[in-house]
């Protein structure tokens, strides 16, 4: 008994101690967050994931709120704007009068599809009529180009938008990306708010298992992988998935988009938020497929479609793999949307497609930017297929040479007539194909404006879980899960970086409650974070060597830095010493602007054809050396 009698009060005492030790423990659990159990290499108050429109704007206005900002960008400095870099700059717009106009309108473009509520149509029309206000606030000229620009009039209240283009873009032989500049240049102002990390790709978001909130973002910088840990908010601002064909394929029936944006578009963060149980939308709407050319080792298209670039004589058809047209070669495209039985639907193109046609349509000018005058260069490189006879064409380009020559055959008879009793192209522009030869075939690809999926969001730019609930902390702009979920209006992309970005920045930046604490996890030791930069990501700092030396810096497509040498008041020499501006196109300038300057001694000299941006950017910098004497 006795011995029974210790075995108990030993037991109740162990009992006891262990009761304790689980109390205390307990207690120390719950002062823990999930936060708590990882190892953080920096933290910010918010962090975006992406460089362009969206991700620019919602970093400015992050920044203007208080917060300390990462921006994470996949491209290498000089590569990064996204899709924005490569738009053609018009920024839609309405009054405060058209509100009730444009709410109409904009609905009706939803065409029946319900994702969109009529809030968030209401919410951007009201961003729409601010964002004239907004571009002036950054800097833009008050007095920049606008006109009317509705894309689609047949639709209700049709002619509610217009555009702002701003001023200094020019649709010469190069997309300078004047808005896109300005969101750049305003976000390296506030460089001691927002950093900016090139070459570092999002990888993961962090997210907390109780709360579900998103605490943080891992990036890959080389073979090392950083966790970024975001006290108040992520914004997910990367774009769409144009560059990424196996996605092209699930969402979009077709085989290979080809781009005229961004390379860095691969859709990395669809994958990311699907990882937390975001909601999907709008994934099968695209701006496109269009009918355009491949720009020679760039994986690009240019922006400028088959229809804008046909020379003016129109004798020319296009044919698919059966050598029957398939359109009216004529017809502009909306985005990738043409006309069918009284709507607009993407069009249906095919991975074997040609324009066909004579040598009057040859000699008549390029055929498309950028090719030689008559198009002989390009016949002579074999991009333009020359044969005698129709079917010695359809045999180089692998047609058949009997469908081919009835094509054309019945096409010339339409033209006699003055009907296109398939496809409609309009009397004036039935031009016929000579009937002698030579013929020629240009290989045509279908192309890709941007696409409009990615993770749902509601009208404050919080990203929705499966169940239509808020992720906690997670926030998209842009065309990352756009608004627009079947037909598009021109300008409203780089409105919409504006509005959703703007929302989404404001609402991250601000301070969030603490996080429920974890108890099945041990703290580890945590190092001290803090913002954590990267000397090759920052601007390289020059220091003028002579008397008579001076750096300064402009802005071109992106930075370009130079130092000016004086002789006296005159200037004696100028050089390039750091630029990232679009390698071809800048060249020229880069190359003889510099000279062009020395001789004159001044800045006052003509711009450089075709490099309009860039030269403009070279002579900024040489004048801000001089402010600098």
């Amino acid at each position: 008994m006795m011995k029974n009698a210790g075995t108990k009060r030993a037991g109740c005492l162990m009992l006891c101690l262990l009761m304790l030790l689980s109390l205390t423990l307990s207690a120390h659990a719950e002062e823990m967050t999930y936060a708590d159990t990882i190892r953080w290499d920096a933290q910010y108050d918010v962090v975006v994931v992406g460089f362009g429109g969206a991700g620019g704007v919602s970093a400015i206005t992050a920044a203007d709120e208080g917060a300390q900002v990462l921006i994470l960008e996949k491209a290498p400095k000089g590569d990064e704007g996204g899709n924005t870099r490569y738009a053609g700059q018009f920024v839609a717009t309405i009054t405060e009068e058209q509100l009730p106009a444009a709410k109409a309108y904009f609905s009706a473009l939803r065409n029946g599809f319900d994702t969109v509520s009529d809030v968030m149509i209401d919410v951007f029309c009201e961003g729409l009529a601010k964002t004239h206000e907004w571009l002036v606030s950054m800097g833009m000229n008050a007095d920049s180009f606008h006109f009317p620009s509705s894309e689609h009039p047949e639709k209700a209240n049709g002619f509610a938008v217009s555009c702002y283009l701003p001023q200094g873009t020019k649709f010469t032989d190069e997309f300078n990306g004047e808005y896109w500049n300005l969101v750049r240049r305003n976000v390296m102002t506030r460089s001691e708010k927002i950093d900016v990390w090139y070459n570092s790709p999002a990888t993961h978001l962090v997210q907390d298992p109780v709360s579900k909130a998103v605490i943080g973002v891992q990036a890959q910088r080389g073979d090392t992988v950083y966790n970024i840990r975001a006290l108040n908010g992520v914004v997910m601002a990367c774009g769409g998935f144009e560059n990424n064909e196996e996605m092209i394929e699930c969402y979009t029936q077709n085989n290979k988009l080809y781009p005229i944006g961004s390379l860095y578009n691969t859709g990395d963060g669809i994958r990311m938020v699907q990882e937390v149980n975001a909601n999907l939308w709008h994934m099968g709407a695209i701006s496109g497929p269009f009918v355009g050319y491949l720009l020679a080792d760039s994986g690009r298209m240019p922006f400028e479609t088959m229809d804008q670039n046909v020379t003016a004589g129109l004798s020319m058809i296009n044919v698919g793999p059966d050598a029957r047209r398939f359109t009216d070669e004529s017809q502009k495209t909306r985005h990738g949307h043409v006309y069918y039985n009284g709507e607009y639907f993407q069009q249906i193109l095919f991975d074997e497609m040609y324009a066909i046609f004579d040598e009057a349509c040859r000699l008549d000018g390029p055929i498309y930017k950028g090719y030689s005058a008559d198009n002989s260069e390009e016949v002579a490189q074999g991009i333009i297929v020359k044969a005698d006879t129709l079917e010695e064409l359809a045999q180089k380009i692998g047609l058949d040479g009997d469908a081919l020559k009835n094509t054309v055959a019945e096409y010339n008879s339409n033209c006699a007539d003055g009907t296109d009793p398939y496809f409609f192209r309009p009397a004036d522009k039935l031009v016929p194909i000579s009937e002698e030869g030579p013929y020629y075939a240009l290989k045509l690809e279908k192309g890709i404006i941007n696409t409009q999926g990615g993770a749902e969001r509601n009208e404050n730019c919080e990203v929705l879980d499966l169940d239509k609930n808020v992720i906690p902390n997670l926030y998209s702009a842009g065309e990352f899960g756009s608004i627009f979920s079947d037909i598009y209006q021109g300008g409203c992309n780089l409105a919409e970086t504006i509005i959703s970005g703007q929302i989404a920045g404001r609402n991250a930046s601000v301070a969030k409650a603490s996080l429920p604490a974890l108890t099945s996890y041990i703290k580890v030791e945590q190092p001290a974070v803090g913002r954590l930069t990267f000397a090759e990501d920052q601007d390289t700092v020059f220091e003028a060597t002579g008397a008579n030396e001076y750096i300064g810096v402009g802005i071109g497509v992106a930075e370009i830095t130079v130092k000016v040498t004086m002789d006296g008041e005159r200037i004696a020499s100028v050089e390039i010493l750091e630029q990232t501006e679009t390698p071809g196109i800048s060249d020229p300038a880069i190359v003889q602007m510099p000279s062009r300057i020395a001789e004159a001694g001044s800045t006052q000299v003509d711009i450089v054809s075709g490099a309009t941006k860039t030269s403009r950017g070279i002579i900024a910098a040489v004048e801000d050396a001089l402010s600098k004497r």
